[in-house]
């Protein structure tokens, strides 16, 4: 016998028609966005003074001639780019036009240099470069402002202008705690591989290995005639004696202060002071009032250099003080 369906025959469902792909609702938006950036661009372009499409017309050419195969070509061409730069940073309020306008180029300029060739081009294309890099932030922790300043000329610092200096500092502050913190991490794999050593075996051969061939250690210490020689110095001379502060304080160089200051800045730089002090942990708060009371003691200002003493609660100082 068949067998039998209870229920009756099966119903099937009507087809449903194909339904039309989901227009993403983000894309006129972005379709907008895009066509008004190509817009204004164009407008800029339109825009854009005569002054301004000579300059970048000579940019061009002066990086043009920085590959030139004569040294005397090259070393002009660098010395006007230089002193573009540092006519329009002398007083930085947004990019000036001379970097704007030498961005694009950075990569070229820094193949160029790459490249090698005579010392005097190579030292003047790094100040170049190390003033092109703060406008270019291709990897983090590259700092290659930095990084090309310590190959460049060695002119002074502060011809740059003063938004280079402080893009610097911050620069040489990362920089030198780094190596710090990489002579620490050498010095620990020192004591494994002297460890391993003592007890053989193929752990001690690797240990060796990994220890001949790690890259060598730049020293903290190199950095240091920059901060205090040039960097320092120019933050003092241009009133800005909280910038020195903190980049002493980044670099443990703090008592390298006293000798920075005098009667015409005193008074900002020891309210400082005592204000950092509030902010940071012990046993640093006492040596930054440390150096408030030399400062103070340096200029014969006694009842001020007291009341920090006191605070303190150091009796040989409240005793030098004193008998002062």
């Amino acid at each position: 016998l068949g067998s039998s369906h209870q229920g009756g025959p099966t119903q099937l469902s009507p087809k449903r028609p194909a339904m039309a792909p989901k227009e993403d609702p983000k894309a006129p938006a972005a379709a907008a966005d895009k066509a008004a950036d190509k817009k204004k661009k164009k407008k800029e372009e339109e825009e854009m003074s005569e002054e301004d499409a000579a300059l970048i017309e000579k940019m061009q050419l002066l990086v043009t001639r920085c590959s030139d195969v004569e040294k005397g070509i090259r070393v002009n061409a660098l010395t006007e780019m230089s002193r573009e730069i540092r006519e329009a940073t002398s007083s930085m309020t947004s990019v000036p036009k001379p970097l704007k306008f030498l961005r694009p180029h950075y990569p070229t300029l820094k193949q160029i240099h790459t490249g090698g060739g005579d010392e005097e081009v190579q030292k003047m294309l790094a100040d170049v470069l190390s003033v092109l890099a703060m406008t270019y932030a291709e990897d983090d922790g590259a700092r290659e402002s930095l990084r090309y300043k310590l190959i460049g000329a060695g002119g002074k610092v502060g011809a740059w202008g003063h938004e280079y200096v402080r893009h610097l500092a911050a620069e040489v502050g990362e920089e030198y705690n780094a190596r710090l913190a990489a002579a620490d991490a050498a010095a620990d794999r020192a004591r494994e591989t002297e460890a391993a050593k003592e007890e053989g075996g193929e752990a001690a051969e690797m240990e060796t290995a990994e220890a001949e061939g790690a890259a060598p250690l730049l020293p903290a210490e190199e950095l240091l005639p920059l901060v205090t020689g040039e960097m320092v110095p120019f933050f003092i001379a241009s009133n800005a004696e909280s910038e020195a502060i903190d980049l002493l304080m980044e670099c443990g160089q703090l008592d390298a202060l006293p000798p920075h200051v005098d009667e015409a800045n005193q008074e900002r730089v020891v309210l400082y002071l005592v204000q950092v002090s509030s902010y940071v942990a012990e046993p640093e708060d006492a040596q930054v009032l440390q150096v408030a009371i030399s400062i103070l003691r340096k200029l014969r200002r006694f009842p001020e250099a007291m009341r920090l003493a006191l605070r303190l609660r150091d009796d040989d100082a409240i005793s030098e003080i004193m008998t002062a």
